[in-house]
Protein backbone atom coordinates (compact mmCIF):
# COMPACT_ATOMS: atom_id res chain seq x y z
CA UNK A 1 0.00 0.00 0.00
CA UNK A 2 0.90 3.44 -0.26
CA UNK A 3 0.00 6.22 1.63
CA UNK A 4 -0.39 9.97 -0.21
CA UNK A 5 -0.46 12.93 1.74
CA UNK A 6 -1.66 16.01 0.15
CA UNK A 7 -2.19 19.72 0.94
CA UNK A 8 -5.18 20.76 -0.61
CA UNK A 9 -5.16 24.24 0.59
CA UNK A 10 -2.60 26.51 2.23
CA UNK A 11 -2.66 30.13 1.80
CA UNK A 12 -3.04 33.37 3.94
CA UNK A 13 -5.25 36.19 2.88
CA UNK A 14 -4.32 40.18 3.79
CA UNK A 15 -7.20 42.53 3.55
CA UNK A 16 -6.46 45.95 4.47
CA UNK A 17 -9.07 47.41 7.44
CA UNK A 18 -10.28 51.07 7.18
CA UNK A 19 -9.62 52.84 10.44
CA UNK A 20 -11.32 55.86 11.97
CA UNK A 21 -10.60 58.69 10.50
CA UNK A 22 -10.54 62.62 11.44
CA UNK A 23 -9.36 64.00 14.64
CA UNK A 24 -10.50 60.77 16.70
CA UNK A 25 -8.37 58.84 14.64
CA UNK A 26 -4.79 60.79 15.17
CA UNK A 27 -5.24 59.44 18.80
CA UNK A 28 -6.61 55.79 18.43
CA UNK A 29 -4.33 52.83 17.00
CA UNK A 30 -6.10 51.11 14.10
CA UNK A 31 -6.08 47.80 13.24
CA UNK A 32 -4.13 48.08 9.82
CA UNK A 33 -4.69 44.74 8.49
CA UNK A 34 -6.33 40.64 9.05
CA UNK A 35 -5.08 37.95 7.83
CA UNK A 36 -6.84 34.85 7.37
CA UNK A 37 -4.79 31.54 6.94
CA UNK A 38 -6.19 28.49 5.42
CA UNK A 39 -4.74 25.04 5.82
CA UNK A 40 -6.06 22.28 3.72
CA UNK A 41 -4.67 18.25 4.23
CA UNK A 42 -5.94 15.12 2.94
CA UNK A 43 -3.83 11.36 3.89
CA UNK A 44 -5.30 8.84 1.21
CA UNK A 45 -4.35 5.60 1.57
CA UNK A 46 -4.20 3.50 -2.14
CA UNK A 47 -3.79 -0.42 -2.80
CA UNK A 48 -0.93 -1.50 -5.05
CA UNK A 49 -3.48 -1.91 -7.68
CA UNK A 50 -3.99 2.03 -7.14
CA UNK A 51 -7.98 1.84 -5.62
CA UNK A 52 -8.54 4.18 -2.94
CA UNK A 53 -8.29 2.14 0.66
CA UNK A 54 -9.08 4.75 2.48
CA UNK A 55 -8.74 8.63 3.78
CA UNK A 56 -8.91 11.22 6.05
CA UNK A 57 -9.11 14.92 5.99
CA UNK A 58 -8.99 17.96 8.09
CA UNK A 59 -9.07 21.70 7.73
CA UNK A 60 -7.88 24.63 10.04
CA UNK A 61 -8.40 28.28 10.04
CA UNK A 62 -7.23 31.10 12.04
CA UNK A 63 -7.43 34.71 11.90
CA UNK A 64 -5.40 37.64 12.87
CA UNK A 65 -5.44 41.38 12.90
CA UNK A 66 -2.29 43.56 13.42
CA UNK A 67 -2.23 47.19 14.32
CA UNK A 68 -0.64 50.54 12.44
CA UNK A 69 3.20 50.51 11.83
CA UNK A 70 4.05 46.85 12.64
CA UNK A 71 7.44 46.06 11.36
CA UNK A 72 8.05 43.40 9.20
CA UNK A 73 10.05 41.21 11.50
CA UNK A 74 6.85 41.78 13.88
CA UNK A 75 4.81 40.66 10.77
CA UNK A 76 7.13 37.56 10.15
CA UNK A 77 6.89 36.33 14.12
CA UNK A 78 2.89 36.67 13.95
CA UNK A 79 2.85 34.51 10.37
CA UNK A 80 4.91 32.36 11.95
CA UNK A 81 2.75 32.05 15.25
CA UNK A 82 -0.24 31.62 13.12
CA UNK A 83 1.38 28.88 11.26
CA UNK A 84 2.40 27.21 14.53
CA UNK A 85 -1.05 27.60 15.73
CA UNK A 86 -2.67 26.40 12.10
CA UNK A 87 -0.61 23.34 12.80
CA UNK A 88 -1.59 22.75 16.42
CA UNK A 89 -5.25 22.69 15.39
CA UNK A 90 -4.98 20.10 12.67
CA UNK A 91 -2.71 17.80 14.48
CA UNK A 92 -5.21 16.41 17.12
CA UNK A 93 -8.12 16.06 14.13
CA UNK A 94 -6.12 14.68 11.98
CA UNK A 95 -4.60 12.54 14.92
CA UNK A 96 -8.06 11.14 15.71
CA UNK A 97 -9.04 10.62 12.08
CA UNK A 98 -6.41 8.69 11.09
CA UNK A 99 -7.34 6.76 14.60
CA UNK A 100 -10.52 5.94 13.81
CA UNK A 101 -10.79 5.82 10.37
CA UNK A 102 -7.18 4.40 8.84
CA UNK A 103 -6.68 2.24 12.27
CA UNK A 104 -6.23 -0.81 10.16
CA UNK A 105 -3.68 0.63 8.23
CA UNK A 106 -1.31 1.96 11.42
CA UNK A 107 1.54 -0.13 12.18
CA UNK A 108 1.27 -0.40 16.08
Amino acid sequence: RRAVFDVKTARVVERPLSGVGGVAGLFKTDQEARYLAVLEVELLIEEPDGRRAGFVSAKAERARTVEEGVTLAEREAIWFAMTEQLMADLDPVLEDSIRTRLAGFVIR
